[in-house]
């Protein structure tokens, strides 16, 4: 009988701490915000993120390729208010912006 009820506080305290770091992982990516896979698409001059101040203030670049008009970035909005977002600022249509979310590698990416 005993065995039996170490067994079950066990998986019970298994359960409970994979509860807490999924629910720490999910809030640290919440913090950090989510990474997403901007493009631009038939624009007809390149569009440059990092001389937006408005853009900067809402997404952190972690990497780019301009003249292909591909970004990646971190940021706190969701994804459609990330793309009506970008397209106000620039007067683009529907089909001019695509956010994607993209994940990382590891624990965090993992979410």
């Amino acid at each position: 009988m005993l065995e039996v009820s170490l067994i079950i506080t066990s998986f019970i305290l298994f359960i409970l701490l994979v509860i807490i770091i999924v629910k720490n992982q999910i809030l640290f990516s919440r913090r950090i915000g989510y990474n997403y896979l901007i493009r631009f698409e038939e624009v007809s001059t390149p569009i440059d993120l990092g001389k937006n101040h408005k853009i900067l203030e809402k997404v952190k670049i972690i990497s780019d390729d301009k003249d292909k008009g591909i970004y990646s970035v971190q940021s706190q909005l969701s994804d459609i208010k990330l793309k009506e977002f970008l397209m106000l600022e620039y007067h683009l249509t529907l089909s001019q912006v695509i956010v994607s979310s993209i994940q990382l590698s590891g624990s965090i990416g993992a979410i």
